[in-house]
């Protein structure tokens, strides 16, 4: 939670009041439309600059205006062949267009930024461009990304010597190393940002990076450490009038006294923190400093105002997506209705709370997996580096050598001329076997660095199996269960009694067995893409199969009050592939089929004959599947639910096409969009 207190991220190094910002761009604004009365000066690069000041005083609360402004900078710094002033207007537009939720626009023109500016010679405006790509990918969570740029724009920034551009990359990777729990590190970068903000009086930095030291102490437990910081930060914003800072940075003070078990004070300075955020319309603080208050008045027995204060925390919270502070407001609801004796309401918000937790946990396992990229593509570089001055070091070895040869050669011509003709054969000799030396040492370390690359290819294939399992154990196999805990907790409590337990059997029953088929499902896949399944490949009857696999789901069918049949004139159907894995994907496309039918409808089971192969299809009368949602059909785990709402296991596709193509076949499906779909899959004919 405390890492979400940095609401404006590491772009708060270019801020300095939004009042401020704003009667900037009018002045600016109307400097633009005088020039524009007068013809001779539109097409000045001096013009250029205006307008994208403009537009990036805009940025800061008028997007709409911003890329006008930016846009128009840009067409006209092209005809003078700005180059420089094309650079500066590619940055606004990008700042703007992540302003707007559009990351991907965003990256690709911040990126054309960075080619502009290098391309011009403007190493500030490349500094500038890549740190703000580095900011972008911090907001995205994807912390290595983040610091491999801040890190280049660091570099370059010590190469111009801009002391406040130093500072801020010390600051933001300060920012990115906390998110990734390496606070060592992180205090270093902050530090050293803080001495040279110290020397050259920026206010700005001062503030931030002593906010930035204090969200450390406080993620580190070390709450008296904290309040040694962050109200400098608090001094610092108050003189600049920065409201938005001081609603974090009082926040923040709240919560270390409220660790410090010093309610009063941590009271007020969360009634200070709202009031902030209520004027800057910072709901993400707003809703941070509620749930904190909900709680507190929790513990003092003060019900009704807990519920008001939590009831108004979620709904901020979850109309905003921001899961952390909604999941905590979730958490708080559900206790307060429990203690009400609302055990319906405690139970949804029990739910909810459990939904939102499994989200955070996915995301943590997805900051973890990040963490260990990054600490192997800086073993990568590190090997890299070491790999090139290898290979430095024998070339000067060999220039080395090569003098030393030519230097001999021309004494001993000096001497006498028979002695150089010997001596220079045997120089040739030592020269050719140090060649061979050379030349060994060389493709040994190509042999290494092909070795290097290979197992960097098979770890990321590794990562990516691993994602993939953590997200589906995450989204599918731990909520059930956490849920499934959380009522025999309940019961066991005697929050519920026998009548109310036996009225949730049901469900708890389709929850486990829809937990097992996920298990099942998880198993065969994961044993497939970590250890390679042998593919045991028999001739049988594929008919016969599906008859059998249409039986074993008959009773799930008329549960639903849906037809399941084989449509097909018995004939048969002799295929060679692994039966055990055929059966599998047979379930799968059915039960899927099953799921997506509504009451009285039909699924219905084919087959068509050809040449070389046996086709066999699953068609049913659902809603059939969105355009955009067919392109990632069979590669993305991804789960819908069902016409009852059925939880989906996520993995069910990925590992019938994976099985389909073991077998020499191929699976594809069709669908228009309200009239059902229907799934394919092709197997090879028994010789």
């Amino acid at each position: 939670m405390i890492r979400k207190l940095i609401v404006l991220g590491i772009f708060c190094a270019f801020v300095s009041g939004l009042a401020a910002q704003q009667k900037l761009a009018d002045s600016l604004s109307l400097a633009i439309k005088k020039l524009d009365r007068k013809a001779g000066n539109r097409k000045d690069t001096s013009f250029v600059r205006l307008l994208n000041e403009c537009a990036n005083a805009y940025s800061f609360f008028n997007q709409d205006s911003c890329q006008l402004l930016a846009n128009r900078a840009y067409r006209l710094a092209q005809t003078l062949n700005y180059t420089k002033g094309q650079g500066e207007a590619l940055q606004i537009i990008g700042i703007s267009l992540y302003s707007k939720g559009e990351i991907d626009q965003a990256l690709e023109t911040l990126d054309q930024a960075v080619q502009t500016s290098d391309a011009a010679g403007d190493l500030a405006g490349q500094a500038l461009a890549t740190r703000r790509i580095g900011a972008v990918y911090g907001y995205l969570s994807k912390q290595n990304k983040a610091i491999n740029y801040f890190m280049k724009a660091l570099l370059i920034e010590q190469q111009l010597k801009n002391p406040q551009g130093i500072c801020v990359c010390f600051n933001n990777l300060g920012v990115s190393f906390r998110h990734l729990k390496q606070y060592q590190k992180s205090n270093e970068y902050l530090f050293q940002g803080l001495a040279i903000a110290k020397k050259e009086g920026f206010a700005n930095e001062l503030a931030l990076i002593h906010t930035n030291l204090g969200l450390n102490f406080l993620e580190q437990d070390q709450y008296k450490k904290a309040l040694e910081y962050i109200p400098t930060a608090i001094e610092i914003n108050t003189r600049l009038t920065r409201i938005s800072f001081l609603a974090r940075d009082y926040h923040a003070m709240g919560l270390a006294y409220r660790k410090l078990n010093n309610p009063e004070k941590a009271r007020v300075y969360f009634q200070k923190s709202l009031e902030y955020a209520e004027r800057s319309k910072n709901l993400n603080i707003q809703a941070l400093v509620k749930v904190n208050l909900a709680e507190m008045s929790l513990e003092s027995g003060n019900v009704q105002s807990a519920l008001s204060l939590a009831e108004s925390s979620f709904k901020i919270a979850n109309d905003n997506q921001r899961l952390e502070e909604a999941q905590q407001a979730a958490d708080v609801l559900y206790k307060i209705y429990k203690r009400q004796g609302n055990f319906a309401k405690s139970l949804e918000f029990k739910e909810i709370n459990t939904e939102f937790k499994d989200s955070l946990f996915n995301q943590e396992n997805e900051r973890r997996l990040a963490e260990l990229e990054a600490g192997f593509e800086f073993e990568q570089r590190e090997k890299e580096l070491k790999l090139q001055q290898e290979r430095r070091d024998l070339i000067s070895e060999k220039r080395i050598q090569q003098q030393r040869w030519w230097t001999a050669i021309l004494i001993l011509a000096l001497l006498l001329s028979g002695a150089t003709i010997y001596f220079t054969q045997r120089s040739r000799q030592t020269k050719d076997r140090a060649l061979q030396q050379l030349n060994a040492k060389t493709e040994e370390i190509s042999r290494q660095q092909a070795e290097l690359e290979q197992k960097n290819t098979e770890l990321e294939e590794l990562n990516s199996v691993k994602t993939r399992i953590f997200s589906i154990v995450s989204q599918d196999l731990r909520k059930p269960l956490s849920l499934l805990q959380d009522i025999l907790k309940l019961v066991n409590e005697g929050d519920y009694s026998n009548e109310e337990f036996k009225a949730l059997i049901p469900q708890l029953a389709k929850n486990v067995s829809t937990t097992n088929y996920l298990v099942e499902n998880l198993l065969s896949w994961a044993h497939s893409q970590l250890e390679g399944v042998q593919v045991q490949r028999e001739s049988f009857d594929l008919q016969n199969l599906a008859l059998e696999s249409i039986s074993q789901l008959k009773s799930q069918a008329r549960d639903k009050a849906v037809e399941l049949a084989y449509d097909s004139v018995p004939i048969s159907l002799t295929v060679f592939a692994d039966k055990e894995m055929v059966g599998l994907v047979l379930k799968n496309l059915i039960d899927n089929a099953l799921k997506f039918s509504p009451q009285g409808k039909r699924v219905s089971v084919q087959h068509e004959v050809k040449l070389e192969e046996v086709i066999l299809s699953i068609k049913d009368q659902g809603g059939g599947i969105s355009r955009e949602r067919m392109s990632k059909l069979f590669d993305k785990v991804s789960s819908t639910p069902g016409t009852r709402n059925e939880k989906g296991v996520g993995l069910g596709l990925i590992l019938c096409k994976d099985f389909i193509e073991k077998n020499g076949g191929r699976i594809w499906a069709h669908s228009d969009s309200g009239s059902g779909a229907t799934f394919y899959f092709s197997l090879p004919r028994s010789a």
